[in-house]
């Protein structure tokens, strides 16, 4: 490899360290800055990061020279304090309004659509980009000039730092390399049709908000852009069941991990307290109605082998 591994491992920590200065910066004027520049510099940053990353992957670092081991404890310091940031202030990046930061900006670059609703937009953006694949709506014009505003950067900016951050204590052992959002979404619909069913004819209206048979199977399987899919209030643990079965019929652990993280950024929810509850149906402490109720469950998945 003619470029030496150190440099590119420091170019990784320098992208980082602007990333976290960038997330320090918009917490401290409260996210008035959020904006199609400030996405753009986050979907550039991420962007970076993979490019870096493929490399590192490509070429681990095999020798642990006295110069690496400090560019590595440099780059755990900053992949450690992303994570943290994002942890400690993720329902406040969580609130920015990205759909409306594309409708607007869409607008604004097409005056004549200047007098519709958002909602009359989305219904001609959408047909403009139903596209045949995922693979091609990634390469299409509208992603790259609108479709990206959507991304949420700060979650995958986040997720990719967890990723590193395991790789640097694993010494890169990790035989799973890293996907992109982008890769990852050419891997759904991860369930298929019968099992969603199965599970919405028990769940619609009682464990998530009524939804359509359609926009349920999409929005689990992550095929939504817009995904409205929500859990009942008084429902939550058995949500969170529902959930962590759907998640063991994925094999691949990286692919399980990225699917249950996106499903409950999507929801809202704090992956701490799906995975300190998911298990509560089944736990000596479930009550009559929670155990038949995980029986069922449990029978719906057992029909659905995947």
């Amino acid at each position: 490899m003619f470029m030496k591994k150190e440099v590119v491992q420091s170019m990784l920590h320098f992208i980082l360290m602007d990333i976290k200065q960038y997330w320090i910066e918009e917490l401290n004027t409260e996210g008035t800055d959020f904006n199609y520049d400030s996405q753009d510099i986050f979907r550039t940053g991420y962007e970076k990061c993979i490019t870096e990353w493929k490399i590192i992957e490509e070429y681990p670092p095999e020798v642990l020279s006295a110069e690496r081991i400090e560019i590595l404890s440099d780059l755990r310091a900053v992949a450690t304090d992303i994570i943290e940031l994002y942890e400690k202030h993720k329902n406040f990046f969580r609130q920015y309004k990205r759909e409306d930061l594309m409708l607007d900006t869409y607008k604004a670059r097409h005056p004549h659509f200047d007098t519709l609703s958002n909602l009359e937009l989305k219904i001609i953006l959408g047909i403009e980009s139903e596209i045949p694949s995922k693979d091609e709506y990634y390469k299409s014009t509208f992603y790259d000039q609108y479709g990206f505003l959507l991304n949420d950067y700060h979650f995958e900016i986040y997720v990719f730092c967890k990723y590193l951050l395991n790789e640097i204590k694993d010494n890169f052992k990790e035989t799973e390399k890293y996907k992109t959002f982008i890769e990852n979404a050419d891997l759904a619909p991860y369930f298929p049709m019968g099992l969603v069913y199965s599970v919405y004819k028990l769940s619609d209206g009682i464990l998530f908000e009524s939804l359509s048979e359609l926009e349920f199977y999409k929005s689990i399987n992550l095929l939504e852009l817009y995904s409205p899919l929500k859990i009942e209030k008084s429902a939550i643990k058995r949500a969170y069941y529902v959930l962590h079965k759907f998640s063991t019929c994925i094999k691949n652990k990286e692919l399980k991990n990225y699917w249950i993280n996106v499903i409950l950024h999507r929801l809202g929810k704090d992956e701490s307290n799906y995975s300190s509850r998911y298990r509560d149906v089944v736990s000596d402490n479930a009550t009559g109605d929670d155990t038949l109720f995980a029986k069922n469950v449990d029978e719906i998945f057992k029909l659905h082998t995947i």
